[in-house]
């Protein structure tokens, strides 16, 4: 939930940021052919920031679809095993894309950056209260197995 979070205050920065660019920018033409522009102390900062944060997210994206591919090798090659913790987890195969609290511990959840939350190309990996691998389900192939 805390990297999700972080995206959604970081997509509003980059709208405010862009939307008051645009206003402090325009000007109204009233009845004029052209619009007019003015120049705006900090414009350049403005748009030089707007792109670091697009680096930025570009980053974060590609890091998903690394850990999504590298836990599916995981998973396909049978390395990921019961009982693993959630830290060996974590260091072999990447951070998820969001922690689901849940009574029996933890639900992890990894997809591809390019796939919505509603396709299947996701894999679930679920900790016990003692951060414990218990199971995985990989939903690109249907497939649940308790380890």
């Amino acid at each position: 939930m805390k990297r999700t979070r972080g995206r959604k205050l970081l997509i509003f920065a980059v709208i405010l940021i862009m939307g008051s660019a645009a206003l402090s920018s325009y000007a109204e033409t009233k009845g004029k052919d052209k619009v007019k522009y003015k120049r705006v102390k900090g414009g350049l900062k403005n748009m030089i920031e707007i792109s670091e944060s697009r680096d930025y997210m570009v980053r974060e994206l590609n890091i998903e679809t690394e850990n999504y591919l590298k836990i599916k090798k995981g998973v396909d090659s049978e390395k990921l095993v019961k009982g693993e913790t959630s830290e060996e987890v974590r260091k072999k195969y990447g951070a998820p894309v969001i922690k689901l609290e849940e009574k029996e511990g933890q639900r992890w959840v990894y997809k591809p950056a390019a796939e919505s939350f509603s396709t299947k190309d996701k894999i679930y990996l679920v900790f016990d209260n003692d951060g414990k691998l218990i199971s995985r389900e990989d939903l690109s192939e249907n497939e649940h197995q308790d380890l």
